[in-house]
């Protein structure tokens, strides 16, 4: 059986989330952030996930896009790299930088500002 969708609450969901997410990169803009790159910064910090596979599973997102997130972040200096562990050279660590930890405290300020 084929499941049936109302079509126009789907869009209306779409929207809303569209909306979401403007004014969300629009708060998170105010620090030189994208959402983006706030959730990886956030991701690292308080949910201590710290490697890119790891956070392209936590965000259900590209490889390539978090590629490109983390690599604004590195050039920002907001997000510092460290190749390799004991057991695996190739294995890549990010630790957000104390400049990272401001940014990411200025930003869930105004954050909290924001009303749904």
């Amino acid at each position: 059986m084929i499941k049936k969708y109302n079509y126009l609450e789907l869009n209306n969901w779409y929207k809303d989330q569209n909306f979401l997410k403007n004014k969300l990169n629009q708060i998170t803009l105010k620090n030189g952030l994208t959402f983006s790159q706030f959730s990886v910064l956030l991701c690292i910090t308080e949910a201590e996930i710290s490697t890119p596979t790891d956070i392209t599973n936590e965000l259900h997102t590209s490889r390539s896009s978090i590629s490109r997130t983390i690599r604004g972040l590195q050039q920002r200096e907001l997000v510092a790299k460290i190749y390799g562990t004991d057991n695996d050279q190739r294995k890549i660590i990010l630790q957000v930088t104390k400049k990272g930890s401001e940014v990411l405290d200025k930003t869930k300020k105004d954050l909290n500002q924001f009303s749904f």
